[in-house]
């Protein structure tokens, strides 16, 4: 019996991608902009990314209305906001603000990613079920790695 040896394998690779958050002016603008220039921290958008021989394809979580000045005060406030799940497919993997996590496991293919990002609960609470929380599930169930992004 051979071992599973992911350098080898020819399925489909897994993907962390970044993008910086799309915040509405004013009030909303000026939190962030002082949690950035703190130093402490950089805020971005999560998503994951799958490569498969055919296509690439991006999943995320986000708000309804992200740029909704209301919606972003309340996700400030630690409220919860109606969220949605996307899928779309990209021309190419992106070049920048990309990391690969590893293959997708044996008998896995984008329609186990769909399922999973269909059966997502789209109620949205910033640091407690939020992008990171989505990515992180997705990259675990297709490669069975355990990610944590703060």
């Amino acid at each position: 019996m051979a071992l599973y040896n992911p350098a080898s394998c020819s399925c489909a690779k897994v993907y962390v991608a970044t993008v910086p958050l799309r915040v509405p002016p004013g009030p909303p603008s000026w939190l962030i902009n002082a949690v950035e220039a703190s130093g402490t921290t950089k805020l971005c958008h999560y998503m994951t990314i799958v490569q498969s021989k055919q296509q690439c394809t991006v999943f995320d979580f986000q708000p309804e209305n992200p740029e909704d000045p209301l919606v972003a005060l309340a996700l400030i406030c630690g409220q919860q906001v109606s969220g949605i799940v996307q899928q779309r497919r990209l021309p190419r993997l992106p070049s920048s603000r990309i990391e690969l996590v590893g293959n997708m496991l044996p008998g896995l293919d984008l329609t186990s990613a769909v399922e999973f990002n269909n059966s997502w609960p789209t109620d949205l609470i910033l640091h407690r079920h939020d992008c990171r929380h989505h990515t992180a599930g997705l990259v675990g169930h297709l490669t069975g790695r355990m990610c944590i992004f703060i």
